[in-house]
């Protein structure tokens, strides 16, 4: 699992005391600095912002138990896709696989090695 980094030394709130100062005098330069300075505020909030949110975390078992559940039974609102049967079978089990679920294997494998009605492409004349 990779660490989360340090913050970067840049977005330290000791940084705000080194905005530029225009000592009572406005000038182009001044002005233009300053809407930098804002615009990079901007941006900088939205860094902290969205690095301060928790990071996801896969909830393995529920995600198994939802998808096996699809392999056993859709609802109605499926009905519609249909014709996609074996597209969302397929996507089931491509999930559960990226899931590494062991039981997957063992209850579709026969005692011969193979898997439960595959293709039977090697008795095909070539």
């Amino acid at each position: 699992m990779e660490s989360v980094p340090a913050p970067l030394r840049c977005f330290g709130e000791c940084h705000a005391a080194e905005k530029y100062t225009d000592d009572g005098v406005e000038t182009v330069t001044s002005v233009e600095q300053r809407k930098v300075e804002h615009s990079i505020q901007e941006v900088v909030s939205v860094y902290k912002q969205m690095h301060s949110l928790p990071q996801p975390t896969l909830l393995r078992d529920q995600h198994y138990q939802y998808l096996k559940k699809g392999l056993r039974h859709l609802s109605d609102a499926y009905e519609c896709l249909d014709a996609s049967r074996p597209w969302l079978c397929y996507w089931i089990l491509h999930s559960l696989e990226l899931l590494e679920e062991p039981q997957l294997y063992r209850q579709c494998s026969t005692t011969y090695g193979n898997f439960w009605h595959t293709n039977y492409t090697h008795t095909y004349d070539q």
